[in-house]
């Protein structure tokens, strides 16, 4: 289970579910192209411009989170900066999890067993030397 804190709000996404991922990338991507699109920012002062990326944000974190979570996290106020610093920090969860898995990936993967068993054979190797010494 991944979790964030963010203004003293905990929350937590089920990055291990595959439907819970595709979600979550689907998400992720959305708000990406959605901050990229040019033509919204058209005409409108720099404000506008932070209102509109917040708004992205914040519905990010309701689709993803559940509705009334952009609430939470940020109240009424439009902070770019803290809307885009809890972005950050759910955008690292993935990358976190993918971690956390390739570490238990590599526990059991063939190479790993092989190692394992080269390793004995080594070691097998060096015990009997030092055994033939003694005799």
């Amino acid at each position: 289970m991944s979790k964030m804190e963010f203004n003293g709000v905990e929350l937590e996404l089920d990055l291990l579910d595959a439907d819970v991922m595709e979600e979550y990338d689907k998400n992720i991507n959305k708000i990406v192209d959605d901050v990229k699109e040019p033509t919204q920012y058209e005409g409108k002062s720099v404000a506008d411009q932070m209102r509109i990326q917040c708004g992205h944000v914040k519905r990010f974190f309701d689709t993803t989170f559940g509705e009334g979570t952009a609430e939470k996290l940020f109240g009424e106020k439009n902070n770019l900066g803290d809307c885009l610093e809890a972005f950050g920090i759910a955008s690292d969860l993935a990358k976190k999890e993918n971690e956390k898995t390739r570490e238990i990936m590599n526990k059991y993967t063939p190479d790993r067993v092989q190692n394992r068993a080269e390793r004995r054979a080594k070691n097998k190797k060096k015990h009997n030397k030092v055994t033939a010494y003694h005799c």
